[in-house]
């Protein structure tokens, strides 16, 4: 890897894994630093891990260097996969796995319902948390979400709170999870996905102030792409390289496992029809009037505020606003600048004719 100092900013540099450390079952592969060492990261100490930056950049590559980091030295008895692939294209070389803790979920439907389950294994394993030797044997479950944007998008609220339910409560009981997303909104990467991840990757990103949402820091819009990063863990800021797999060397080692090994999910497919998906919200004048009055009172608009207030999802929240727009309550977006309030709560009840 070449080395070169990045011209922005200075890089703590912090000491590689040791090989006591490295032989924890979570521990994976990265890349390489400035210095040319090696460079891994504990998953169960981290607890979780986030990735962002624009296609192309290297996190699909990051995503199967872990993968493959944990194929390679655990068995299906240590350590399961939750596989969550919304372009049904990018972990398909994982099928059949006997590691898979279920099948790989394409569509939405499956993804949040397999979310849904996996709270309810985090609600099972705490209730082991004083039997610690009992806990300790089962095995570790780690999710891979591609994307994770298109479930928030798609189903807002219920998808928030079953990942933030993971986050907050899973890697005390062994369930770990890494987001990838190209979507870098405040929306996507909101405060407490932010705040439940403290280790994150910053891959190419088009301008500073998306490498300030991912890392709370300018530079990862001077990335050159292909797998060059700045990796965030507790105080440290690491610019690195990231591994590289060939994808034959990934088919060669998945098929060397399913060839002695079949599948035996933990979760059956059939199970996904039994949790029920709420319906599209219904917007009528009152939720108007109420979601309104709220902007009114903050003398602000915003989807995420709305989301959380009214616990309503994404796209129900971005039609409201919509709404609010069509009917002059709110002003259009103008760039970068926010949303201003139109109206007081006098003439709001005048356009509603309340």
């Amino acid at each position: 890897m070449k080395k070169y100092r990045l011209p922005f900013m200075q890089l703590k540099q912090k000491k590689t894994a040791s090989m006591e450390q490295r032989k924890n079952k979570l521990c994976i592969t990265l890349g390489k630093n400035e210095e040319n060492e090696a460079v891994y990261l504990d998953l169960s100490a981290a607890g979780h891990l986030l990735m962002a930056g624009v296609p192309r950049s290297g996190k699909s590559v990051c995503l199967h260097t872990i993968a493959v980091s944990l194929l390679l030295k655990n068995s299906f008895e240590d350590v399961r996969f939750v596989f969550i692939d919304p372009k049904k294209t990018e972990f398909k070389v994982y099928n059949n796995l006997p590691h898979l803790a279920m099948p790989i979920l394409t569509e939405p439907i499956q993804i949040l319902s397999g979310l849904k389950k996996i709270t309810e294994v985090i609600e099972n394993r705490r209730k082991l948390i004083g039997r610690q030797e009992v806990l300790m044997r089962l095995p570790k479950i780690v999710i891979f979400a591609d994307e994770y944007a298109d479930l928030i998008t798609q189903f807002g609220f219920e998808a928030k709170d079953a990942l933030v339910r993971i986050l907050q409560q899973g890697s005390q009981v062994g369930i770990h999870l890494i987001l990838s997303t190209v979507r870098i909104t405040p929306q996507i990467l909101f405060g407490t996905i932010k705040a439940a991840i403290p280790t994150r990757i910053a891959f190419r990103v088009a301008k500073d102030m998306d490498s300030k949402i991912i890392l709370d820091t300018a530079g990862a819009e001077n990335l050159k792409g292909y797998g060059d990063m700045l990796f965030k863990n507790e105080d440290s800021l690491i610019h690195l390289q990231g591994a590289y797999f060939e994808p034959v060397e990934i088919m060669n080692i998945c098929d060397f496992i399913r060839k002695h090994f079949t599948a035996s999910y933990l979760l059956s497919i059939e199970e996904y029809d039994k949790i029920e998906i709420e319906e599209p919200l219904n917007i009528n004048d009152e939720i108007i009037y109420q979601v309104a009055l709220f902007c009114i009172e903050k003398n602000y608009v915003s989807i995420n505020r709305i989301q959380n207030r009214f616990c309503f999802r994404f796209n129900d929240a971005a039609q409201i606003i919509k709404e609010l727009e069509n009917r002059g309550i709110i002003s259009r977006r103008q760039g970068t600048e926010d949303r201003r309030i139109l109206v007081d709560e006098a003439q709001l009840k005048a356009i509603l004719k309340l």
